[in-house]
């Protein structure tokens, strides 16, 4: 059995992928690219990730050379629907990312947050990111 390894907390969750983000953006074996899951080049050069995908190669330590997408072949199943969720939070659906992580819904809540594409402008991503983090956690989540 595949042991469960990362936060069933959404805020706590979008934090550490924030934080596994920002190493896999200092760390020369990875590029990003949001619509790549976790994908090592041809010549094994780089590996290209998304947010999920940082997740996976630092939190999940998942190796560089090998490519990975939320799969119970990798992951346990509260994993890979943590994982999932992350895309949704990256996209600012917030009652699909919940409904993944299978957290009751608050109608206080928005369903959707503007999030900033990562590919327009990283940091405002990252902030956007933070911002969503805070309110959730504002809210016990």
């Amino acid at each position: 059995m595949v042991e469960t390894k990362l936060p069933r907390k959404p805020s706590v969750l979008i934090r550490l992928a924030l934080d596994d983000l920002r190493k896999v953006e200092t760390d020369e074996r990875y590029t990003i690219d949001m619509d790549v899951w976790h994908a090592p080049k041809d010549d094994y050069s780089k590996c290209t990730v998304c947010l999920v995908g940082s997740v996976m190669a630092k939190s999940l330590e998942i190796d560089s050379g090998s490519p990975c997408f939320p799969s119970r072949d990798f992951f346990s199943q509260a994993d890979c629907t943590a994982l999932k969720a992350l895309e949704w939070f990256r996209l600012g659906h917030v009652f699909a990312a919940f409904s993944f992580l299978d957290v009751p819904w608050d109608e206080q809540l928005q369903r959707k947050v503007s999030i900033t594409p990562y590919a327009l402008d990283r940091d405002k991503f990252q902030r956007d990111m933070e911002h969503l983090a805070t309110l959730l956690d504002q809210k016990g989540y």
